[in-house]
């Protein structure tokens, strides 16, 4: 708990961050689970599905943001890669729903197709977000790093329960525009001021 002495606003809207994503992250993935299971016929198919989209293509999300080294261009990455989450999950929460219905009658392998293509483009953006707010973070505050990934992976297991708890009462769709308003919270918490300003601050202020 020492870690987090000092700057303790500071450090507690960067671990703000990490919970945002945590949750947004499980909730869109439950979400896209519920609405292809009507597609793909099977709940397992689904979890197979959705489950290796959302790994695969996050995980090659974050391998590409590992591509931009400029410190001074991790800020537009974020802003790219979550405003591109916000947008795509806002549009999936009202046509997704018309999208299955309408390819519901599609062999098996392209309804596959579709429902891997349709997770990609969210999971890209999404896998971009944790690595890219780690290295900002461990610029301003490297000593709770340990805690964001902590945090992220709590918020997850947290947001299951959330997930299911927000489609008794708002529906599935709702869920998904909520995980993506998430990622929305997420830009605003992660752009508050850029690395190179926060590495300056401690000299401009006389603070030791």
């Amino acid at each position: 708990r020492g870690t987090l002495g000092g700057a303790t606003s500071s450090k507690l809207r960067d671990l703000s961050y990490f919970v945002c994503l945590g949750v947004g992250f499980i909730l869109v993935e439950i979400a896209l689970l519920q609405r292809f299971t009507l597609l793909l016929g099977h709940p397992i198919t689904s979890l197979r599905v959705v489950f290796f989209g959302m790994l695969f293509f996050s995980g090659l999300g974050s391998l590409l943001s590992g591509r931009v080294q400029a410190p001074e261009k991790l800020p537009k990455l974020l802003a790219l890669a979550a405003g591109g989450t916000v947008i795509i999950t806002g549009v999936y929460g009202w046509v997704l729903g018309d999208i299955t219905h309408a390819a519901i009658g599609w062999s098996i392998n392209a309804r596959v197709a579709l429902s891997l293509a349709l997770v990609a483009a969210p999971a890209l953006f999404m896998g971009m977000l944790l690595p890219t707010g780690l290295r900002l973070v461990s610029k301003r505050h490297a000593e709770i790093v340990p805690w964001a990934w902590g945090l992220n992976g709590a918020a997850s297991v947290l947001g299951s329960v959330g997930a299911m708890f927000l489609a008794i009462f708002f529906g599935f769709s709702k869920v998904l525009i909520i995980g993506g308003a998430l990622y929305l919270v997420a830009l605003v918490l992660g752009l508050r001021r850029s690395p190179s300003s926060e590495e300056k601050k401690p000299e401009g202020s006389g603070q030791s």
